[in-house]
């Protein structure tokens, strides 16, 4: 048993027509058919048809009927375009009748309302006009200026949705009538009795209801019906009793015939034509079925994504719900019809990235490294200024990228690169993390040299990067080890954690005042001041799989991840909350990549290409 909450929806009409030159109406309407109410939801409206011509109310019931009948005729698409498609449709016979009597000056005035669920669906044509009464304060949801309009939202608990032929607000006060809805719209219905007016009022409520979940057990279906009874119906093959057929020996050569042998056979045969004749019709109703069922369910899949795309445009998280849904489905489908599910399948992608805010990109090609020496793989990257630096470990080689220029060149080789876990910049000089130890190298010297020694203490080092003069080193062992710079020199180190952590399945650190370690599995411990703060990452698009860098800075506002299974570069704030993702095949392949002190542009690279991209 659950608790659950329904929306019931008190509705008062007003329809004065007290002139010849306009026929006003309101109406509902909610379809017999459970799958059209579950996709369409339930419509709401008021109308006004101005004109001088004696048909104004035929033509003006025959609009509002053709207009109902159109948006529940068809249950594929959204419901804000199907409701622009019955306008669409209304308009053009509005055009044919008015090319007919161009002096009857036919002019439709239209305010349109759909509940779905809490979801509010709006519509509006000409002086058409809808309020939301909520809290005290009055809302004009579409505008004015604009001949045509559409929007949907939130249904809140107490709501008081106005539908009006023209604009009510400026003849009533509606905070009165949101007090006493049932006597200010009779009050309203007499004192406006010689204005043209067509209203619809919608009071909102929530009602708590306890629902229980009954399992029915359904019943399969009798493939075999159509031939239960085949068999009484056959003729008997086999005799009751054994018949012997004697020659006298003077007539005839003597013959041995078996009667039972044959009468086997032809029942054999006669069997195994029912058995496939039986297989073919078991066949024929299950592919028949199996058709049937996919039909209907690429309906729902396809009607449930352009419902979707709506709720993505609202911003609602009933999108990534309903999307669960779909992807369930989209499942069945494929078991039923593989090739007519990947249509669908493109489709649910693309509003699964909308609603996730998976942004898929081309990155730009910056600098390919082949272009300096044929067996260049880079697998660090870092930034200073307008300069790319490089690290490949298989070549052992230091490569700086000019990125005005767009070229390169090679700046030194070295034996100890190969054994490389990290580089970064602090001022002028560039800091190597190898597993020998901690190097130096003065870009305007051209000096290199070892500045701390391999230590004892250290397990396994995982990654380096340096904040504010001092070292960090994430060690495997379940330390951080700082070491701080001083005159230009690096004193002893300490163990910056007041407690030990598992780190095995650590692979990334970055640092902005408060460390962040990052876990292959995508989980982000963050440390301030050595100790462990309560920290997570938030609303995930997706279920991260392997994380593999991490990069911020306290410049930076953000937190930027790569999911090299995934392709996807994700953004957090310093909260953890998600914020948007990036995605390319070539993300795939990457090593390493860094973040423009600006944050605006991410540089990475992928073998011996070298990529950037916006940050939109």
């Amino acid at each position: 048993m659950s608790i659950e909450k329904a929306i019931r929806v008190h509705t008062y009409q007003v329809e004065n027509n007290p002139t010849p030159d306009e026929y006003c109406l309101s109406f509902e309407s909610t379809p017999e058919l459970a799958e059209a109410k579950k996709i369409r939801g339930r419509l709401f409206g008021a109308l006004s048809l101005q004109g001088k011509t004696e048909n104004l109310k035929q033509i003006a019931e025959e609009l509002k009927e053709g207009f109902i009948e159109s948006y529940f005729a068809d249950l594929t698409g959204g419901i804000l375009h199907r409701l622009e498609e019955s306008l669409h449709l209304g308009e053009r016979k509005l055009e044919g009748l008015q090319l007919q009597t161009p002096q009857a000056q036919l002019k439709l005035n239209l305010a349109v309302a759909i509940l779905w669920g809490k979801i509010l669906y709006l519509l509006k044509k000409g002086n058409g006009k809808v309020f939301i009464i909520r809290g005290g304060s009055i809302l004009e949801i579409l505008k004015e200026e604009e001949e045509k309009s559409s929007a949907s939202g939130w249904a809140q608990d107490q709501d008081l949705i106005i539908l009006g032929s023209f604009n009510i607000k400026e003849k009533v006060d509606l905070l009165e009538v949101a007090k006493d809805v049932s006597g200010k719209i009779e009050e309203t219905k007499e004192n406006l009795k010689a204005e043209p007016l067509g209203l619809m009022v919608l009071k909102i409520e929530e009602l708590e209801y306890k629902e229980e979940v009954v399992l029915e057990k359904k019943e399969k279906r009798d493939l075999l019906a159509p031939l239960k009874n085949i068999f009484l119906h056959l003729p008997s093959f086999l005799p009751k009793r054994k018949i012997g057929l004697k020659v006298p020996e003077t007539q005839v050569p003597k013959v041995s015939f078996n009667l039972n042998r044959t009468l086997r056979l032809l029942f054999f045969l006669g069997f195994l034509i029912l058995f496939l004749i039986l297989s073919f019709s078991v066949y024929s109703r299950l592919q028949k079925n199996k058709e049937d069922k996919f039909v209907k369910l690429k309906s729902t899949i396809t009607a449930d994504i352009d419902q979707a795309k709506d709720l993505a445009a609202i911003g609602s998280p009933e999108a990534k719900t309903l999307l669960d849904k779909i992807k369930k489905d989209l499942d069945s489908a494929a078991s039923l019809n593989e090739k007519e599910t990947q249509s669908l399948n493109d489709e649910y992608e693309k509003v699964l990235n909308s609603v996730l805010k998976i942004v898929q990109i081309e990155p730009e090609l910056v600098f390919d490294l082949k272009e300096l020496e044929k067996d260049a793989h880079a697998d660090f990257i870092t930034i200073k200024d307008e300069d790319l630096f490089i690290l490949a470990k298989n070549s052992a080689t230091f490569y700086k990228i000019d990125l005005s220029e767009k070229s390169g060149e090679v700046i030194f080789k070295n034996e100890v690169f190969k054994e490389t876990f990290g580089f970064m910049f602090i001022e002028d000089y560039l800091y190597i993390a190898g597993t020998q130890g901690f190097y130096r190298y003065d870009l305007t010297k051209d000096q290199f040299k070892r500045e701390i020694e391999k230590d004892e203490e250290w397990g396994t080092i995982l990654d380096a990067t340096v904040y504010v003069g001092n070292l960090y080193l994430l060690d495997d062992s379940g330390k951080i080890w700082k070491y701080s710079e001083e005159d230009g020199e690096f004193g002893s180190k300490i163990n910056y954690l007041e407690e030990s952590h598992d780190f095995k399945n650590a692979t990334s650190l970055a640092v902005d005042g408060a460390i962040y370690v990052l876990f292959k599995e995508g989980r982000v411990v963050k440390f301030l001041r050595g100790k462990k703060e309560d920290f997570t990452l938030k609303n995930l698009p997706r279920t991260l799989e392997e994380t593999i860098r991490i990069k911020t800075t306290a410049d930076l506002k953000n937190l930027y991840v790569l999911d090299k299974k995934l392709g996807l570069i994700l953004l957090f704030d310093k909260e953890g909350n998600y914020l948007s993702s990036y995605f390319s095949p070539s993300f795939k392949e990457a090593k390493d990549f860094q973040v423009s002190s600006d944050g605006k542009q991410v540089y990475l690279i992928n073998d011996s290409l070298i990529y950037v991209f916006e940050i939109k």
